[in-house]
């Protein structure tokens, strides 16, 4: 009879050490769960996906215009030069663009350069002479492309990665 309740004990502790593993791997499990959760969304908010970046060269500056930085860099953009870019660019003739073209057919607010999903798209922003993309005018956002040519006015852009 004592080597029976002896054996019943053993079986009840015995299964009380396996509940007790299975508790402890179960909350082992919630805790890096919500480890790996707060990791990535602290990953998210430091680099956005939407995080996109290329570069304009100025291709052709009419007689007369002229292209700038805006903002902090303020200095001139000569034929040729490379203009590194993201998402959040204006470009038109005012002084608040990123991107100013002194080009008499730019409009104040001519075109916006936005990411979407790792792409860079451009779209006019209403401007009286539109905006081009490889000689087509813009009616809706366009996804960049290496080698596309962007049209303001009569100043011309040349998009790369």
């Amino acid at each position: 009879m004592r080597r029976r309740c002896a054996a019943a004990a053993a079986a009840s502790v015995e299964l009380l050490i396996r509940i007790a593993n299975l508790v402890f791997i179960l909350v082992l499990y919630r805790f890096l769960h919500r480890a790996v959760a707060l990791v990535m969304e602290d990953v998210r908010k430091a680099a956005p996906l939407d995080s996109a970046v290329g570069k304009l060269i100025v291709m052709e500056v009419p007689e007369g215009a002229s292209v700038f930085l805006g903002k902090e860099e303020n200095r001139v953009a000569a034929v040729g030069s490379h203009i590194s870019i993201g998402a959040g660019k204006t470009l038109g003739r005012l002084d608040d663009n990123d991107i100013i073209i002194l080009d008499p057919f730019a409009s104040g607010h001519h075109a916006e350069i936005f990411s979407h999903r790792s792409s860079l798209f451009i779209r006019d922003l209403g401007s009286l002479n539109t905006t081009r993309v490889n000689a087509r005018k813009l009616h809706k956002p366009h996804r960049l492309r290496p080698g596309d040519v962007i049209q303001i006015g009569e100043t011309r852009l040349v998009f790369e990665e």
